[in-house]
């Protein structure tokens, strides 16, 4: 990671590339195109964008996937998943205003100017991002998007996959070439997360590539000798992908604050904020996940005190106390019997501070990509091992003591054989480890849901009426609705093609990748 080369000239370039919010299509400008501005200067608001959105992207899923739940159990999108009555559905505006257009005028302007280094970061970007959407959304469009259609058709998930891939194909192959031009492979400007590094931004297309191939497994297909491909490649000149903001915890300036730390930076043109001052964690993250017993205070996984801070204690009754933690049911609310100060404070830890980075993509995930790959092919050995080096990794970022992560390594609650492992002991650290990051919902969806493999997952209680009408437990929300205000107004074919204008059973519906349901 490498630090700001300069607040006054980062904020001006970011502020300079905002796109108006006034009408969804205004952003769909022929990205073949050349900006009049250098690519060198497009690169800044690309990366603060793509920062961005992987925060809104792990904010929301955090919820889904019960790694935190609010006090009041209430609110309309994190605990009922009423997103039939919401005005916007942020991370469709984030791809389509924000990131996409963006970094496909970043693509356009690079390739006029012959500028491979900056074309190969912005065919990155624009992969992960539309990855990331269509895992959201499903259909959606890709094919007629930023070229001044009114009304863009939407392509097919799954071709949208065969794009993603081929994408990060020409920004690897972009890249090389770069590396080849002395003029290009030099320290880029404004290049916030890898400071020009192209070694470091084609092993990050790789991952990003190793994260896509996964979604096929179990549902699809079973690429497995092409995942651990990527994997090795990834791995073997990687460095985490994170947007680190300069002197979080000493400006005013909010947009230069990690938007997970408590002053909950909010940039002026954005609408989405953490509610971790109003959230603690799910029976489901506590009691299963961290090991932590109510009745003695103990908890297995040495991480607990580093992902938050008890503000309770303990009395054991012998004259001594230990800290307290207290967990909730999603949807449920806090135990009307304790305040809200003695659950644990959420911020603090290696993301959750303003000077904090926001993590677009973690060294961990590589890890449990490979460990769940090789559990696959039936090579549980290595397996088990590559289970262990990713829960260590994430020990480390977590800030656990070396003797702590060993011993955990060593506990009841990690498998201590290759024949004793368990799909479950894989997806489980998985949600541990990617705390707070999008991907975990990929993985829950592939699965299921399935609480052999995600023991003690529970929906929230008093979801919105047209969830309990829907039966089961095992009904889960499975993708968003379109943004009312974009898609509602301007492309409603599209939604009743589809049979998803207003219509909750859309969000029942697996996208393609994830394990089928009956309703």
């Amino acid at each position: 990671m490498r630090r700001f080369l300069s607040t006054i000239i980062s904020v001006t370039c970011l502020l300079s590339m905002l796109v108006s919010c006034d009408e969804f299509y205004e952003v769909n400008d022929d990205p073949n195109k050349p900006s009049q501005s250098a690519s060198k200067n497009l690169l800044a608001p690309v990366l603060g964008y793509w920062a961005k959105q992987s925060f809104e992207h792990g904010e929301f899923v955090a919820y889904i996937t019960q790694q935190v739940a609010t006090y009041g159990g209430g609110d309309t999108r994190r605990d009922r998943w009423d997103y039939l009555n919401v005005n916007r559905i942020g991370h469709w505006r984030v791809h389509y205003h924000d990131v996409g257009v963006n970094a496909s005028n970043l693509i356009a302007t690079s390739v006029e100017e012959e500028n491979e280094n900056y074309e190969g970061i912005g065919r990155v970007v624009l992969a992960l991002s539309t990855l990331i959407t269509s895992d959201v959304f499903g259909d959606m469009p890709l094919s007629e998007a930023f070229v001044g259609n009114t009304f863009p058709k939407y392509d097919d998930h799954q071709e949208i996959y065969t794009w993603v891939g081929e994408e990060l194909d020409r920004a690897i192959a972009a890249l090389e070439v770069a590396k080849t031009q002395e003029d290009q492979n030099t320290p880029l400007y404004n290049d916030f997360i890898y400071g020009g590094d192209l070694d470091k931004w084609i092993a990050l297309a790789h991952a990003v590539k190793a994260r896509m191939l996964l979604h096929y497994v179990p549902n699809v297909s079973a690429p497995y000798d092409e995942i651990l491909s990527e994997v090795e490649m990834a791995l073997s000149n990687f460095e985490t992908a994170a947007y680190e903001y300069t002197n979080g915890a000493e400006t005013s300036l909010e947009i230069m604050q990690c938007q997970w730390g408590p002053n909950k930076a909010k940039y002026e043109w954005d609408y989405w904020q953490n509610a971790l001052d109003a959230s603690g964690p799910t029976y489901f993250f506590l009691h299963n996940l961290m090991g932590y017993d109510p009745l003695t205070a103990d908890y297995v996984d040495p991480r607990l005190p580093y992902l938050m801070t008890s503000r309770d204690v303990l009395d054991l009754g012998d004259g001594t106390t230990k800290p307290a933690y207290y967990g909730m049911r999603s949807g449920e609310g806090i135990d009307g019997t304790k305040d809200n100060d003695l659950y644990p404070y959420m911020y603090g830890n290696y993301q959750t501070r303003d000077d904090a980075s926001q993590f677009i993509l973690m060294e961990e995930e590589l890890h449990f990509i490979k460990s769940e790959v090789l559990f696959m092919k039936g090579q549980f050995n290595e397996s088990l091992a590559a289970l262990q080096e990713g829960v260590s990794v994430h020990m480390n970022r977590a800030g656990v003591p070396s003797d702590e992560a060993e011993a955990f390594l060593r506990s009841e609650k990690m498998p201590q054989n290759g024949t004793a492992l368990r799909l479950s002991h894989i997806m489980q650290q998985k949600v541990v480890a990617l705390y707070l990051q999008g991907e975990v919902w990929a993985d829950m969806r592939r699965h299921g849901f399935d609480t052999n493999i995600y023991e003690g997952l529970e929906r929230p209680v008093d979801l919105a009426y047209y969830w309990e009408d829907n039966t089961g437990e095992h009904v889960w929300l499975q993708r968003f609705p379109y943004d009312p205000e974009t898609e509602e107004i301007y492309n409603r074919g599209e939604l009743l093609k589809r049979d998803a204008f207003q219509n909750p059973a859309w969000m029942y519906q697996p996208v393609f990748w994830a394990k089928k349901i009956e309703l």
